[in-house]
This record gives structure tokens, C-alpha cells and sequence, in this order.
């Protein structure tokens, strides 16, 4: 995997608030049943499970239609921002599977969608919806792939 070129709308990971926690996410993954993965721990046979009960299988990307930019935005334009592309994904035919980015307290959630695309086209769509990042499911590792931001990809859990 390699780095993303800068662009005048490129972003540095000190530019997104929530950057540096990325890596401690809990997903809410809604499936066949509800279950949760938490990043900070290796993706083993139970986490499979949760995807595979969700139709994930193989390789996805996740990302969010909220908080472009990496900054807060009210409710009201989340929502908004959330349905749009709902409605985008629906008209495509795209079968997109809502998972949920929560922080550790609980306190902060983003809800989301896994796309089973090729990387370089959930990055596109993230970077249409001004994200900071995408995560990508390779199979096996859970990864931090920057959409507007410039860094290296980084590969969960952090080592």
C-alpha cells in the first residue's frame, strides 16, 4: 500500500481531530445479528464471523458520510449527509452494510457503511464525501487508509 500524493485538499492527520483514536474504534457491525469488533484486538475467527453474518466476506471498505473533514457537524446535517448517501448507494445497486464507528466510552458514534469495491474506488467515494479516511478489511487486517489525508496506511491492531 502506498501513501496518497498531497493535493491542495489533502489533509495532514494533525488536521482531524479524532485521527490519533482511529485505531481504538469499536464497529458496530449490523448483521444477521448485531456484534462488535474492537480494533484494538486482532481479527480472529469470532470478527469473521460478525462479517461474514453481515454478507463481508473477503475484502470491504468502511467509511462515513459524517463529520467531513475530520470536524464535528450538527445533527441535522449528518443525518442529511447520511441519507444522501444511502440514497446514492441504493440508486447504484450498491449493497452497502450499515457498521457503526464508536469510540471506547461509547460517547461518540459514527455511523457508516462496508462497500465490498476495490480500495481505489471507496477511497474515491470517501474523498467525494470529504473524509479524513476509509478502514479496509484485506482478508485478514483491519487497515487505516487516508481518503483526504496524506499518511501511511496503517494496519490494526497498532503494534
Amino acid at each position: 500500500m502506498t501513501p496518497k500524493l498531497q493535493t491542495a485538499d489533502s489533509l495532514h492527520p494533525s488536521d482531524d481531530p479524532g485521527w490519533d483514536g482511529y485505531g481504538e474504534t469499536i464497529l458496530e457491525v449490523h448483521g444477521r445479528t448485531l456484534g462488535e469488533v474492537d480494533l484494538t484486538l486482532p481479527i480472529g475467527p469470532r470478527e469473521l464471523a460478525i462479517f461474514a453474518g453481515a454478507g463481508l466476506e473477503g475484502t470491504f471498505g468502511i467509511l462515513t458520510a459524517e463529520n467531513p473533514r475530520g470536524l464535528p457537524a450538527p445533527p441535522e446535517e449528518n443525518a442529511h449527509r447520511r441519507a444522501t448517501l444511502q440514497a446514492e448507494l441504493e440508486e447504484q445497486g450498491v449493497a452497502a452494510v450499515r457498521i457503526d464507528g464508536l469510540s471506547r466510552d461509547r460517547q461518540h458514534r459514527e455511523i457508516g457503511v462496508a462497500i465490498r469495491w476495490p480500495m481505489p474506488d471507496v477511497i474515491e467515494l470517501a474523498r467525494k464525501w470529504q473524509q479524513s479516511a476509509i478502514y479496509w478489511f484485506d482478508g485478514h487486517h483491519m487497515w487505516v487508509i487516508g481518503a483526504l489525508t496524506v499518511a501511511q496506511p496503517a494496519r490494526l491492531p497498532a503494534r
